[in-house]
């Protein structure tokens, strides 16, 4: 008898839309879950990224220029305490840093054995010891250089010396009139040679794709603004003034 209504879906189709519904459901709720895995993976690699113990050049002049020459002895204990850790780290009395890469050298850096990088980032603002102290480091980066047959790395405090005295020499520029004294700045000289020698140190003893640097630091971001805000007023004073 005709009842006037539709004909019921069999149960085997309700049941098949059912499980066709709840698959789509699951695979949904996986693919988010893997995305959200994937995001959390990234992120953890980004935060443990490690970078390699090389600083640009440009790094070197920006902040020496913009801080008049005062980053000069912060140069020095900054290399200091890498060059103290890493002969420690080859020796294994430190664990690794997990801000650095892997060092892979071994008994280069004997020069720095039983030294405090503390006492010599103290040292290094004590008048004429911090010359002292800029030598012997100056002498230490002679000695690892990379390519041997160099003359500095043949004759280390000649080329120390040399180094030391042309730093000295360009500081002396300071006497000069009016905004020439700036030209003192050129002292920067030394330390841009040391750092690119320093560099190809480095980057013999770490692993071939360690990252470089290239943004500043907080600190250092801080200084080359107020710096280069402090420089500009020396410049453009005696304009002011005349």
């Amino acid at each position: 008898m005709h009842t006037g209504l539709l004909p019921k879906r069999p149960l085997a189709d309700d049941y098949n839309t059912v499980c066709r519904g709840q698959n789509v459901y699951i695979n949904w709720r996986l693919m988010e879950f893997s995305a959200i895995t994937s995001a959390a993976e990234k992120k953890e690699e980004i935060t443990h990224l490690q970078e390699s113990r090389r600083q640009p050049v440009w790094h070197v002049i920006v902040l020496y220029i913009l801080t008049l020459g005062a980053y000069w002895p912060f140069w020095f204990a900054k290399n200091w305490s890498l060059l103290i850790h890493a002969h420690k780290l080859a020796n294994g009395e430190e664990s690794a840093d997990e801000r650095l890469v892997a060092y892979t050298g071994k008994d280069e850096l004997s020069a720095v054995e039983r030294k405090d990088p503390i006492l010599l980032t103290i040292g290094m603002f004590i008048p004429f010891f911090d010359l002292y102290l800029a030598f012997r480091q100056f002498i230490l980066i002679a000695r690892i250089e990379t390519d041997k047959t160099t003359y500095q790395a043949r004759h280390p405090r000649i080329a120390a010396t040399l180094l030391l005295l042309t730093m000295i020499g360009l500081s002396t520029l300071f006497v000069l009139p009016q905004t020439l004294y700036l030209f003192y700045l050129t002292s920067c000289a030394p330390l841009i040679i040391a750092q690119h020698r320093l560099n190809q140190y480095w980057k013999q003893h770490e692993p071939p794709d360690a990252l470089v640097r290239q943004a500043f630091s907080s600190i250092e971001l801080t200084c080359v603004i107020f710096g280069s805000l402090w420089l500009g007023l020396i410049v453009i004073r005696p304009f002011v003034v005349h």
